[in-house]
């Protein structure tokens, strides 16, 4: 299966759980780290409830730990699907990661965190992931926990290009509900033309920038290119640039009218 096809039977199957009790989540993701993710069971590379003693008398319960021959590589866990995020769930997870000295951890609820944790320094860094059919996070995902492929470098690299990608969106976001779109029209065009002809021509007509309604909050890119969240889609410019000598200077097209 590629990983399209693997994220899309993960979704599926999340949709039919979505109100299944924590241990048939449990057993889910057990078959998924065997089956897509190529660990193996039968060599103690899929760790389920390891008993991690802390004191004489506590000990703690990793849902599931995932290894790649005698190492440790992340820690995963679950919770029905049926919950929402709560910081105790978070909690819970950075307990294990404190206790296991691992650094990418990932809880499962109605999304999918991902996690990147610098014990030493204490620096969390986190990003979410619906399960929505033909979320490229969720296809990089799959790509980034795969055995082969595993490495904490890539992860923290994927979940700060993330991060870095949805700022930039939201940057963008606040500047388009935050300025004058008028403004933002004749800062594009003023490399082009005169004031007094941008004037002229926007005086026909009236801008605005509107919200919908029905976009969530969320930033999701339209296409997967690796373990690196996609750029915006860069449109090619149309207009005539030509560029002409009169008496000596340079000029576009509409200045060489006037001049």
């Amino acid at each position: 299966m590629t990983n399209v096809e693997i994220w899309k039977h993960i979704v599926t199957k999340y949709n039919l759980l979505k109100n299944a009790q924590e241990s048939a989540i449990q057993k889910e993701w057990e078959l998924y780290f065997q089956e897509f993710f190529d660990y193996k069971r039968v060599q103690g590379e899929i760790d389920p409830q390891r008993n991690i003693q802390i004191g004489s008398r506590e000990r703690t319960v990793p849902d599931i730990i995932i290894k790649r021959e005698a190492s440790d590589l992340f820690i995963v866990e679950l919770k029905q699907y049926s919950l929402s995020f709560t910081d105790k769930m978070e909690e819970q997870l950075f307990s294990y990661l404190d206790l296991t000295h691992l650094s990418v951890g990932v809880l499962i609820c109605d999304k999918i965190y991902l996690y990147f944790y610098k014990y030493d320094s204490n620096e969390k860094k986190r990003i979410e992931i619906p399960f929505e059919i033909n979320n490229p996070y969720g296809i990089n995902l799959i790509e980034l926990l795969k055995k082969a492929n595993f490495s904490k470098e890539k992860i923290e690299a994927f979940v700060d290009e993330t991060i870095k990608f949805n700022a930039n969106v939201n940057e963008i976001k606040n500047e388009l509900t935050t300025r004058n779109p008028i403004d933002i029209i004749k800062s594009f065009f003023k490399d082009y033309y005169t004031s007094e002809e941008i004037e002229c021509a926007l005086k026909d007509y009236t801008v605005s920038i509107t919200l919908n309604p029905t976009q969530s909050d969320r930033i999701t890119p339209s296409q997967p290119t690796g373990h690196t969240p996609p750029p915006p889609t860069i449109t090619r410019d149309t207009r005539d640039n030509t560029q002409y000598i009169f008496n000596g200077t340079r000029y576009g097209k509409a200045k060489l009218v006037l001049a």
